[in-house]
């Protein structure tokens, strides 16, 4: 007796409540959640508007009186002035431009500033044979892209010259009262702002299930159909993850999946005995999701995602242990009925990412998977575990 087994891809209905669920376990997982991180404040160097090469050592000198005052009162942090030169010189903004409101707000969009302190100082005349000069110091919001406060002063360049930019510190600290914690009071639970000023770059490992949404009986008829909905995969995953594309919380990431799976199906018969045939499911799933990061208690990210994907794999069915004669689709005599698949779809989904003091953090994740192939539809929900390196 002769017998002819078909293998192809099912279509599969029906998902458009699941997928309603899955969206509503995200809004809701992530409701009430916040961003909590430290502001990021930025000192440039006042800049010699007198013409005296003379007093150029003036400079240096009020920029840093007023960073280590605000260091002294303050948390926040600060980007290191060797990286923020680089960013500066990459992008052609001057040394000798950092007092104007255009280049120092540019230069904070560029690193990812809230704040940014700049000035100058220009003559202001001779009084009794010692050269006077006006001090301009401007506190910027780079959000709002706007001056919040202006403290000018007058000194005189003699011995007084240092108790005067000491002075000229302590009335900007005053100021940034209304912005930043003061240091002796705030109590930092959070890692992730040092975490992420580490680097932008992350490498993720993790393996899971994909069980799926509309799996199969154990039992086939000849002539029935497979699908990669009929299998429960395991998975092995690999990503690479840029933060802070275009904004600071915004994520893109690119993943690699490997899907496998083993089953053995009863094949119905009538004139001979129940047989019992295995099928294996190998797959490769690449996606490129978009995702958003909120912090919460300063060291537990969530994290939902989505973005499009594209899977390829083969089912095959073994069935060189048969007493039958199995044929293909051309009617050859074959052991193994073996069917090629290739499909896009969906992924969306929320991670939950345990930060730990070093660059290693530990994450579960939640997926849901849709894949169009053949003309078909089918769907799997995906629980990952797994572990992030930070570079």
């Amino acid at each position: 007796m002769r017998h002819r087994f078909k293998i192809k891809i099912e279509v599969k209905q029906g998902i458009a409540v699941i997928r309603s669920l899955v969206l509503v376990l995200t809004l809701s997982a992530t409701l009430g959640l916040y961003s909590e991180r430290l502001q990021r404040v930025m000192v440039l160097e006042v800049v010699n508007r007198t013409g005296d090469e003379n007093l150029k050592y003036l400079e240096a000198s009020i920029s840093d009186a007023v960073r280590e005052e605000l260091k002294r009162k303050f948390a926040f942090n600060e980007i290191p002035v060797d990286t923020r030169n680089t960013l500066a010189a990459k992008n052609y903004i001057y040394p000798q431009d950092f007092d104007t409101e255009t280049a120092a707000v540019n230069l904070g969009l560029l690193a990812r500033q809230d704040i940014v302190v700049t000035g100058n100082f220009d003559s202001n005349g001779v009084i009794a044979n010692s050269r006077r000069i006006a001090v301009n110091i401007r506190i910027i919001s780079v959000t709002d892209k706007k001056i919040l406060k202006t403290i000018s002063r007058k000194a005189t360049v003699d011995s007084s010259i240092f108790t005067t930019i000491q002075s000229i510190a302590a009335e900007s600290a005053v100021e940034m009262e209304k912005i930043l914690p003061n240091k002796d009071n705030f109590s930092r639970t959070s890692l992730v702002d040092n975490f992420y000023e580490g680097g932008l770059n992350q490498i993720l490992l993790s393996f899971g299930a994909s069980p799926s949404f509309f799996q199969s009986t154990t039992a086939i008829a000849s002539g029935s159909q497979l699908s990669p909905a009929d299998f429960n995969n395991l998975s092995v995953r690999a990503a690479y993850r840029r933060n802070s594309v275009y904004r600071e919380n915004l994520y893109l990431e690119a993943r690699g999946t490997f899907e496998f799976s083993s089953k053995k199906y009863a094949m119905s018969q009538t004139e001979l005995a129940d047989l019992t045939l295995p099928a294996n499911h190998f797959g490769t799933r690449l996606s490129a999701p978009v995702g958003y990061r909120f912090a919460l208690l300063g060291f537990l990210l969530v994290q939902p995602y989505a973005g499009p994907s594209t899977s390829f794999g083969s089912i095959t069915l073994d069935a060189a242990s048969s007493q039958i004669v199995v044929y293909d689709a051309n009617r050859n005599v074959v052991t193994s009925l073996k069917k090629n698949y290739f499909g896009v779809g969906l992924i969306s989904g929320i991670d939950f990412t345990f930060l730990l003091k070093s660059n290693l953090h530990l994450f579960t994740d939640i997926e849901y998977q849709m894949t169009f192939a053949d003309s078909g539809r089918f769907s799997a929900l995906g629980f990952f575990l797994g572990a992030g390196y930070r570079l």
